[in-house]
């Protein structure tokens, strides 16, 4: 799996948000390609956002994750969520299936609510609703946390 070209990316620089869709269908079976995956990703936001925080729109319809993987993907989520974003500042939407297992995962493993929405407007408008609520209780940006707290090991 190649996985840097997996994904498509789009950035609203006025609000941060970044949004993720995949260029074709990725199916995840094994813990392997989970971490490849969410490695590449981090990586990706490390070297176009370096510390600063954004707010991040994933489309899952392309995602399939194995329902086994999905305390894995929590974890992985979790430090992807605490390295790269804003407080709450992941929504998710699309393929049902994956939606089940994102949840189950990460509110095992996080105990937060993982944002999912059916649709990408219903997940940029929550966002939106985060981004101007983070603009107005503080005009600087937040301190980032560094990225070098991401580990897949």
């Amino acid at each position: 799996m190649q996985s840097t070209d997996l994904f498509q990316f789009e950035f609203d620089a006025d609000n941060r948000i970044l949004h993720l869709s995949y260029r074709s269908v990725v199916y995840i079976k094994t813990e392997e390609q989970l971490r490849l995956l969410m490695h590449s990703f981090s990586e990706y936001l490390r070297s176009h956002f370096g510390t600063e925080r954004i707010y991040i729109v994933i489309n899952m319809s392309r995602l399939i994750i194995e329902p086994e993987l999905s305390r894995l993907y929590g974890q992985l989520a979790g430090e992807i969520s605490d390295a790269f974003t804003y407080p709450n500042g992941i929504a998710r939407y699309g393929h049902q299936i994956t939606r089940i297992t994102v949840r189950r995962g990460y509110t095992e493993y996080r105990r937060e609510d993982p944002n999912l929405f059916g649709t990408r407007v219903e997940a940029e408008s929550f966002l939106r609703s985060l981004s101007g609520r983070t603009r107005m209780e503080s005009p600087e940006r937040p301190i980032a946390v560094t990225p070098e707290r991401f580990s897949v090991d």
